[in-house]
């Protein structure tokens, strides 16, 4: 009962009473019993070791190596696969590489926008050049006080002119990236 067919052997017998009666011999001699026990010595040395090497790399892993290289969590600005200089690049000839893109970032590379409107869960920020306007859609982070915008959902290119017909992304983004700095001089007096 309960016996399956790879659990027997060729007469019926299971497998660990064959073992038993073919090397009970063997195992009882003196040298085997010796080996064994160097077998089993090895097997703790090794178990051992294992468990030391595994904590050094643990604690290595954990501990602090000076101040660049402490543990910090991840921001927007680590997952986007784009640098600053690879963004400004690739911008210029495709929208949806915006797509996932960090305020943070995109301040940077097109400065301030002319206007802000938060509506919800979703702020727009807004660029105008003298043919288009650019419309980036952000998602908001509501867990700030401030409702600080979070990353790129969407981008759209539309003409200032209601009557014309809608601007090639081509034409407007370049001269959004090239605008040039202005200096606004102070009067000392």
């Amino acid at each position: 009962m309960g016996l399956h067919v790879w659990n027997k052997g060729s007469r019926g017998e299971s497998l660990g009473f064959l073992f038993r009666n073919r090397f009970s011999d063997f195992l009882k001699a003196p040298d085997v019993l010796v080996k064994a026990g160097e077998i089993q010595r090895a097997g703790q040395d090794l178990f051992v070791f294992s468990v030391l090497v595994f904590l050094l790399t643990f604690f290595w892993a954990v501990s602090p190596r000076g101040p660049s290289s402490r543990l910090h969590p991840l921001t927007a600005e680590d997952s986007f696969p784009y640098t600053l200089s690879q963004l400004r690049e690739k911008v210029r000839g495709d929208g949806d590489v915006l797509i996932g893109a960090p305020a943070g970032l995109v301040e940077s590379l097109m400065e301030t926008p002319e206007l802000i409107r938060v509506d919800g869960p979703v702020s727009v920020w807004q660029y105008r050049t003298s043919a288009c306007v650019f419309d980036l859609y952000m998602s908001t982070n509501t867990a700030d006080a401030g409702q600080s915008a979070g990353n790129v959902l969407y981008s759209e290119v539309r003409s200032r002119d209601p009557d014309a017909s809608a601007p090639k992304w081509s034409s407007c983004i370049p001269e959004l990236l090239e605008r040039p700095i202005t200096f606004a001089a102070l009067d000392a007096g």
